[in-house]
């Protein structure tokens, strides 16, 4: 579990459902847990939960997310391209200027393709890489985004222990606002700075039976 000076802190949400009362090789009583997201806390209470695209945008944020894979849709609605992490990093700075605190969060991933199903896209051309690792950080940005919403106006729980950040950089600035913490964070401004790289192309680079002349060049 996470705690911060803030009094944030963050577990894993489980979540239990009942068998598949059609099967014949479980018990009709038998539960399944499943792991549905994160629980937030303040000052040791539960006050919400985030589901597994949301609990994605924190941990990018918290640079605790090292296996991903994800699947970006062909232009012309033909397939997917999936790509999986390699490997990257997330910084987190803390700035205040005039008066304004914001965090510049600089992500920096590289990918690898893992298959491509669309019927026309060929990865080993530089536009169509360059499309992929856009779709991508579209992607990630969108989950953060999502996720510093509900966390910074709904619950105002900092999870992702800004306040533990601007303490120390900024002691002095951070203990006047310290006692109305909850607020500032709300304030917080986050500069997203989202870099991705695709450095393996994948052993297929054009699609599984389509002629040469139709893949996109």
């Amino acid at each position: 579990m996470l705690v911060s000076d803030s009094a944030s802190g963050l577990l894993p949400y489980i979540q239990v459902i009942n068998a598949d009362k059609s099967s014949q090789n479980q018990n009709q009583n038998q539960l399944i847990p499943f792991l549905a997201g994160a629980a937030i806390f303040n000052d040791a209470k539960l006050i919400g939960t985030l589901d597994n695209e949301e609990t994605e945008g924190v941990l990018w944020l918290r640079n605790e997310l090292r296996k991903t894979v994800t699947s970006i849709s062909a232009p012309d609605g033909s397939g997917y391209i999936t790509a999986k992490m390699r490997q990257g990093n997330t910084k987190l700075k803390p700035v205040i200027e005039n008066g304004k605190w914001k965090v510049i969060a600089t992500l920096d991933y590289d990918y690898d393709i893992l298959q491509n199903s669309t019927h026309s896209l060929n990865m080993i051309k530089s536009e169509v890489t360059s499309m992929v690792e856009r779709k991508i950080e579209q992607q990630i940005r969108k989950h953060i985004r999502l996720s510093l919403d509900l966390i910074q106006n709904k619950y105002k729980s900092d999870i992702l222990s800004f306040g533990d950040m601007f303490h120390r950089k900024y002691p002095k600035e951070w203990r006047e606002v310290k006692a109305d913490w909850k607020d500032k964070f709300s304030q917080v401004d986050v500069d997203l700075k989202i870099k991705i790289h695709i450095r393996e192309p994948g052993k297929r680079t054009t699609p599984a039976g389509v002629p040469d002349d139709e893949v996109t060049q």
